[in-house]
């Protein structure tokens, strides 16, 4: 029975030390309906996280783990909608030919048509021609083959014909019908690219200094954050000259450990940079983690630029989690060394809506160092713990002692 006791002990001692991995926590908004839900990585929220955001966990009121998604926005994207032209006329001549007429409205110089076409088991010959005006028409193609008219996967294809640069307003596609029956053309159009960036979110709470070394030929601006956060993007605006083009570099201070096992703080570099009077310059660092940052410029034998704004943002990223109505979570950061969960939902990312509503966190409860709240018991003071463990320790070997001497003497007297 004392054994049992005595093993009771350790374990609720090492379960004080090792099941305090978490650092800060927030409540999660409730949910009206049961469904997926995203949840912004804001850089209030960010301050908490290590590099990676790996050290995030969501519970449920019953400490259940809720598995979720990852999620960061691209700095580009790009995609590419279909425009259709006017289809001014079409019409089918009996054993010749399908002619279709299409229409540039602003006459803008283009090198290719695509056309979206019923599937069909046919080739055929065709031919382009360009007009201003649809009474002269002027070869741009002669005699192109459209084949391979056949989607496994749709009703309908996109075949592009490519031509040499124009901007004529209207173009006449031939296509010979003469050996067999016309192609069922639907449309016809251009493809536009159109690229969007990445949402970004200004980190708050900085405070900057900009000082200039004559002697040195520089300029050094300081930019110091309230914590460590996750930094991906730096916007800076010189002014003071009408033309100008600078060199820099960016630092970032870091932590190592002595000889001695003891911190000591070091400007790392990071990328070098160009200040320029014709724009704004914008560095993306990619989630660079520090609490302090330094641009160096250097001014060889020119005047000295002065800091017209500075600012620090952080990538949009996400959680994106199936919360149930009438449920309370909370969201917890655990010590930077945590790694990554691994949850089945990843295999099932193509089946989530993009478009999803986002629920905000209440405020952050911070723990101390150890995980533990601030306030502190007997089985949270680590002191405490430790010397428990060693008396416990010795109490073992002192019984162990005992019972071996007892189990000798019993021998002996028989």
């Amino acid at each position: 029975m004392k054994l049992k006791m005595v093993f009771f002990t350790i374990l609720i001692a090492s379960g004080s030390i090792y099941g305090q991995d978490f650092t800060a926590e927030a409540k999660l908004q409730s949910v009206e309906t049961d469904g997926f839900y995203r949840i912004d990585i804001s850089p209030a929220l960010s301050a908490y996280t290590n590099a990676g955001f790996s050290n995030i966990r969501i519970y449920t009121q019953q400490k259940t783990e809720v598995p979720y998604l990852f999620q960061q926005e691209a700095l580009q994207y790009y995609s590419a909608e279909f425009k259709p032209y006017e289809i001014v006329e079409k019409k089918q001549v009996r054993k010749c030919c399908t002619e279709i007429i299409l229409k540039n409205p602003d006459s803008l110089p283009i090198n290719n048509i695509s056309l979206s076409i019923k599937n069909a088991e046919v080739s055929k010959q065709a031919t382009l021609l360009g007009s201003d005006d649809q009474e002269n028409w002027f070869a741009l193609k002669q005699q192109f083959t459209l084949h391979t008219i056949n989607n496994p996967d749709n009703t309908t294809v996109v075949k592009i014909v490519d031509f040499p640069l124009s901007n004529y307003t209207f173009y006449k596609l031939e296509i010979d019908d003469s050996s067999s029956a016309p192609l069922n053309i639907l449309s016809a159009g251009y493809y536009e690219q159109q690229s969007e960036e990445a949402k970004f979110t200004a980190i708050p709470n900085l405070r900057i200094e900009a000082t200039d070394s004559v002697l040195r030929k520089q300029t050094f601006i300081k930019i110091s954050l309230d914590t460590t956060r996750t930094i991906d993007r730096i916007k800076i605006e010189m002014t003071g000259q009408p033309y100008f083009v600078r060199r820099g570099s960016l630092y970032s201070l870091q932590y190592s450990k002595n000889r001695k096992g003891e911190p000591e703080s070091f400007l790392q570099w990071e990328y070098d940079l160009e200040l320029s009077s014709k724009q704004i310059t914008i560095l993306n660092v990619n989630e660079l983690r520090s609490s302090e940052l330094m641009i160096i410029i250097d001014n060889q034998d020119n005047p000295p630029l002065q800091l017209e704004s500075a600012q620090l943002l952080q990538r949009s990223r996400y959680l994106v989690a199936w919360l149930k109505k009438g449920e309370d979570y909370v969201l917890k950061m655990g010590v930077a060394s945590m790694k990554s969960p691994s949850y089945d939902l990843a295999n099932f990312q193509g089946e989530i809506p993009k478009q999803l509503a986002q629920i905000n966190l209440g405020e952050f409860k911070v723990f101390n160092k150890e995980g533990a709240q601030t306030s502190t018991t007997i089985f949270t003071n680590r002191m405490i713990i430790w010397v428990a463990i060693i008396l416990v320790v010795a109490l073992l070997g002192f019984m162990s002692v005992k019972l071996i001497r007892e189990t000798h003497s019993g021998k002996t007297e028989h």
